[in-house]
């Protein structure tokens, strides 16, 4: 008979964040339990949705085709970032054979990514604003069955989309999440369940590791919500697995790579909507920066040796590499064979920045010509991830004020308007995440089960996770 398990991802967490004094209930949890956890060789990239895909699957992004968090359409000759629908997802995951196994088993995901319009997913809540047409965004989720939007909303209000992203991130997204977990576990007790925590992440990108202020707050906000979890879940005999998709390392320095191949004249842009936009499709050359790693699409194959010379001369960039290079790279870290690159999706050359840098996307020269989504909140129009979405455009307490200012414009005036309060300005970003040469196993994601001990020793291969799991499920197979 199938064991109840709980999949908790504690986005971020790391065995070095882990203190009697900042996490005393996961400290005495493990130490109660004999529970020592493991490292996590990551994925490559280290990032979200590659993670989560891999977890999930048991495969790596060129099987499963996730290769960031976003990728470039070669059809539409666009950018597409944080799309949910589960078919972007290439592969068989572990629900589905969950439902062969056992078709009356029940899933229940929260919060993770690409697992939308799913059938073999029984019951699912993710963010899902309403976008207005005359700018509005109003804050919203997504579940299956349908009515179970309308019935949590109610019990716990609406999701605080504003403290889920943008310059308001902050634990009450995660409270939210966390206690609507809890609701559909007493209603519906599903037999698998995966819970997304996500507000440490933010902490530490903004204030970087080493930080000793606000870090150190959100770490010990995550015990609480740790304990809320595991308290309730323990009461159903549940097997518990606590684990995180990367670690964060200590960054200082942005690298404009767009800007970089924009000068020597590959990158193309148009004039519109008061700013300039990048022309994808016209460019011989646009890197599709996501964190520490870039995806390089070149228009021209007869450049490609030039290009891959020019970003390796950029500083802070460590590797630059060719499909069968990332591969070969990737397999002799222990990953598997030809795991790496994704033909359709990942970029002809592929940059990892070196261990204090990261890649933004801004490909404009001139600020006075910047697009009109750059000082927006616009996780789908830009064509990178950009974390100075967290940050406001102006010092405190004038940026919060400018926020609110234009919220009452479109809400209680219906005034159309850009909601502009976050900078173009990336410098002071101190956490970043996706390359995985580190030297030390600090910034390294990490797994915690009391079956720990029945496991192989040493670490954990991104690529085992999804086995290990099913091995909670079914201990002899």
């Amino acid at each position: 008979m199938a064991s109840k398990t709980l999949v908790i991802n504690a986005v971020a967490l790391t065995e070095s964040l882990i203190n009697k004094e900042d996490t005393p209930f996961l400290s005495s949890y493990l130490k109660e339990k004999n529970i020592f956890p493991k490292i996590i060789e990551p994925v490559f990239p280290a990032l979200t949705a590659p993670a989560q895909a891999t977890y999930l699957s048991g495969k790596g992004p060129a099987f499963h085709g996730i290769t960031a968090n976003g990728w470039y359409d070669m059809t539409y000759k666009e950018v597409v970032n944080w799309h949910q629908s589960s078919g972007c997802v290439k592969v068989e995951r572990i629900w589905h054979r969950l439902k062969r196994a056992d078709p009356k088993a029940s899933v229940f995901v929260n919060g993770f990514w690409q697992s939308m319009h799913d059938k073999s997913i029984d019951y699912f809540i993710n963010v899902r604003p309403q976008y207005f047409h005359d700018g509005l965004k109003l804050p919203d989720i997504y579940t299956t069955p349908t009515l179970l939007r309308d019935s949590l909303q109610k019990t716990l209000g609406t999701f605080p989309l504003h403290k889920f992203w943008g310059p308001g991130t902050g634990i009450q997204s995660s409270e939210w999440i966390v206690n609507a977990q809890i609701i559909v576990d007493k209603e519906y007790d599903p037999l698998l369940s995966f819970i997304y925590i996500p507000h440490l992440d933010y902490s530490l990108q903004k204030y970087g590791p080493n930080d000793k202020k606000h870090v150190p707050k959100d770490v010990k906000q995550l015990d609480k919500l740790l304990e809320k979890l595991i308290t309730h879940y323990e009461t159903k005999n549940t097997k518990i697995i606590i684990l995180s998709e990367y670690g964060i390392e200590p960054v200082n320095k942005p690298i404009y790579l767009n800007r970089v191949l924009r000068n020597k004249g590959f990158l193309k842009v148009r004039r519109e909507c008061g700013g300039e936009t990048l022309d994808c499709g016209s460019s011989t050359a646009f890197a599709l920066s996501d964190h520490q790693i870039a995806h390089i699409h070149i228009n021209d194959a007869t450049k490609i040796n030039e290009i891959k010379e020019i970003v390796k001369s950029v500083p802070g960039v460590e590797n630059v590499f060719t499909g069968d290079e990332l591969n070969h790279w990737y397999s002799k870290k222990g990953h598997p064979i030809d795991s790496a690159y994704n033909k359709e999706r990942s970029g002809d050359l592929i940059a990892m920045s070196d261990k204090c840098c990261w890649f933004a996307y801004y490909f404009w020269l001139d600020d006075k010509r910047a697009p009109d989504y750059a000082k927006c909140v616009a996780i789908h129009k830009k064509p990178g991830y950009d974390p100075a979405e967290m940050l406001l455009r102006f010092p405190p307490p004038f940026g919060f004020l400018y926020l609110i200012f234009k919220a009452i414009l479109l809400i209680v005036f219906h005034i159309r308007t850009k909601v502009d309060a976050t900078p173009i300005k990336c410098d002071s970003i101190r956490g970043s995440h996706g390359r995985i040469n580190q030297e030390t196993d600090e910034y390294k994601p990490i797994f915690i089960s009391i079956e720990n001990r029945r496991f192989p020793s040493g670490k954990i291969m991104a690529e085992d996770v999804c086995e290990i799991i099913w091995r909670h499920m079914f201990p002899e197979g």
